[in-house]
């Protein structure tokens, strides 16, 4: 599989996804969050068909808008779905210290998902 990859601006993430590592790192405030996931969504769907035994999902965000949160989540949710081949899905939330709205959200995709986060500060 190719990798993809989305520079950031100052008003989108930045998206390193190769074959088991996908990274999602800095702001999404986003007018039509769409437009954006979309090419995510589709390297996704062809990366579920075949996925590495261990995936591992690196997010360190500054802020994330509703919209973007769920389009995220939707993403998530599909990648999440391989562990019923019994493959590994691990999701690293990296948060900064004094960013306690960041952890909650992590806690209430984490409880939606079903599965365990591991947080990182830094």
């Amino acid at each position: 599989m190719d990798d993809l990859i989305i520079k950031p601006t100052d008003k989108s993430l930045a998206v390193d996804i190769s074959y088991g590592i996908l990274n999602f790192m800095g702001r999404s405030i986003l007018t039509d969050p769409k437009i954006f996931f979309d090419p995510i969504n589709i390297w996704v769907n062809r990366y579920i068909k075949n996925p590495a035994e261990e995936t591992v999902i690196n997010i360190k965000l500054e802020y994330i808008d509703t919209a973007s949160t769920q389009s995220l989540y939707q993403i998530l949710r599909q990648i999440n779905s391989v562990r019923k081949k019994g493959l590994v899905v691990m999701i690293n939330w990296y948060i900064e210290d004094e960013d306690p709205e960041m952890k909650e959200l992590g806690e209430m995709i984490e409880q939606r998902l079903g599965i365990e986060f591991q947080y990182i500060p830094y």
